[in-house]
């Protein structure tokens, strides 16, 4: 269950909440002043959401090591017009969208 609890609340709770967060699996938010101060969540979901980073991060550095093979030859020159042309395909295809809604 996810819910919003003040800190004050928090601190008065602070039991009941961590209980809850490990055998029912809550996800808690606590603000202060209508500001998102924290948030506890099980150590599973947590443990989850650091193997999906880690996933993440080793899939990225495959990508970009076969990315400087792939372009190892590639002039500088050759690079900066690739991405400018990129900017404009990113552009034109945003502009595009807008226009459609």
């Amino acid at each position: 269950m996810k819910r919003t609890v003040s800190a004050m609340e928090f601190r008065r709770n602070l039991g009941e909440i961590l209980e809850g967060v490990l055998y029912r699996g809550d996800e808690v938010r606590i603000e202060r002043h209508g500001k998102l101060m924290g948030v506890v969540i099980s150590p599973e979901y947590h443990e989850t959401m650091k193997q999906g980073r880690e996933h993440a991060m080793d899939r990225l550095s495959t990508l970009l090591e076969e990315n400087w093979a792939r372009n190892k030859d590639l002039s500088p020159e050759a690079a900066d017009e690739l991405a400018i042309e990129a900017v404009r395909w990113a552009r034109r295809k945003s502009t595009k969208r807008k226009i459609a809604s």
